[in-house]
């Protein structure tokens, strides 16, 4: 067995690895400042957490604060600080945790940049109490494309800088992901042993049809489980199937299905699971969501299935709220700008502010650094004021698009601008 020091958090590697399918979030006039969670008891739902939002003049968030309720009292729960260089890069994540009155440091995320504004490490430190501890840092390699090529992580052990872990990523002429290999440090070998190998497939450029995921048994990769992606006549994720791998044979276990409103939001997230004596797709969960007219998600609802096949069971539900018409307001713009994405570079979800002087028509188009179209974030007349939209990282077929530069370019009337995005994965 080779021997890894393994860190105390993951959170670098959390939020290197995460892949998220989901939707894109408009926020309207403005992004949201608060949100509340609810759970589902005594048949009644019970208020339990919320979070308020605090953005800066440029429109990125500097606060995200939690709160839990306890008879009828909330209290301080978590606190996520952002800072920004005068560029708006983000340079450091500070988590604090929450007493009666005041917040105390836990741990901070700090970011460093090359002169194009690629991310190029970050490195993860702990509070003790009195000074903060380096434990572990991310270096990230670029190709010649700017495609995320290899993220190294390291742990600190004494003064020392240490290999742990790290990810290779490979891809396809058109800029698509088609691989990420992991591999452990061997401190006896002193050299690289192979871990986990994610395989990507496509039909068609950014579409992805598959992914594969295989572990390395020592002497040869061995299937572990699969994902197959379905989609609509126009492109738009349809549903996702899960398969694990049973020695010989794969075999289909959950099955998500997505299902949108007549203005395409997406409207409920179906999961499933197979039934394999009557060979049918059995609903067990699924996620509900609301918008208002401006195509700001209100609420989500999470739900079991209950005793019948159409009986619901509530569990869950978060609702966001935006400023009131009256705030936006006094916030109209006199030029029409498009502010830096936050955060950027990022690998979730990212938040693109804009100002429109005048009633005009409105089109934001995100393209890759070759100049392609990927996705249509907005397009429409709209009255004067502040707006948002946030961007997940999908092209307009509801797929994640590969790390690496991509432009978001607004047009307003007679004028546009642009603005460069990097997408981490």
């Amino acid at each position: 067995m080779p021997m890894q020091f393994i860190p105390q958090n993951i959170r670098s590697l959390t939020i290197l690895l995460l892949l998220v399918f989901g939707s894109d979030l408009v926020f309207g006039q403005a992004p949201p400042d608060s949100s509340f969670s609810y759970s589902w008891s005594n048949e009644d739902w019970s208020r339990h957490t919320k979070v308020e939002y605090v953005y800066n003049t440029q429109g990125e968030i500097e606060e995200e604060s939690q709160y839990f309720r306890f008879a009828s009292i909330w209290f301080n729960d978590a606190r996520d600080v952002y800072t920004y260089d005068p560029q708006g890069y983000l340079m450091e994540q500070l988590h604090q945790t929450g007493d009666e009155s005041s917040w105390i440091d836990q741990w901070r995320l700090l970011y460093q940049y090359d002169s194009t504004g690629q991310r190029t490490q970050m490195t993860d430190q702990s509070y003790t109490g009195s000074a903060w501890q380096s434990e572990e840092r991310v270096r990230y390699l670029y190709n010649i494309d700017e495609l995320l090529s290899q993220a190294i992580f390291e742990v600190k052990v004494g003064s020392q800088w240490l290999s742990d872990y790290r990810q290779t990523f490979e891809y396809s002429t058109a800029g698509d992901m088609t691989q990420g290999l992991g591999q452990v440090w061997d401190w006896f070998e002193d050299d690289w042993l192979n871990d986990i190998l994610n395989t990507y497939s496509y039909g068609a450029p950014g579409q992805r049809s598959s992914w594969r995921k295989q572990v390395w048994d020592g002497s040869d990769w061995v299937n572990s489980r699969r994902e197959s992606y379905g989609y609509t006549a126009d492109g738009q994720l349809f549903d996702v199937i899960l398969d694990v791998w049973l020695g010989s044979t794969w075999l289909e276990i959950e099955r998500q299905e997505h299902q949108y409103d007549l203005a395409d939001n997406p409207s409920i997230l179906l999961y499933q699971w197979w039934e394999y004596d009557d060979e049918i797709w059995v609903d067990e969960a699924r996620e509900v969501y609301l918008y208002d007219a401006l195509g700001q998600r209100l609420s989500s609802i999470s739900q079991d299935i209950g005793s019948g096949p159409d009986e619901w069971l509530n569990r869950f539900r978060q609702e966001w709220f935006y400023p009131t018409p009256s705030a936006v307001e006094t916030l109209r713009p006199v030029e029409m700008s498009l502010a830096q994405n936050f955060p950027n570079p990022f690998n979730a979800m990212t938040q693109i502010k804009y100002e429109i002087p005048e009633q005009t028509l409105v089109s934001l188009d995100i393209y890759d650094a070759r100049g392609r179209w990927v996705n249509t974030l907005v397009r429409g007349s709209q009255r004067p004021g502040v707006y948002g939209v946030s961007w997940g990282g999908l092209n307009a077929a509801g797929e994640q698009v590969p790390t690496g530069l991509y432009f978001g370019r607004l047009i307003a009337g007679k004028t546009s601008r642009t603005i460069k995005m990097v997408v981490l994965k």
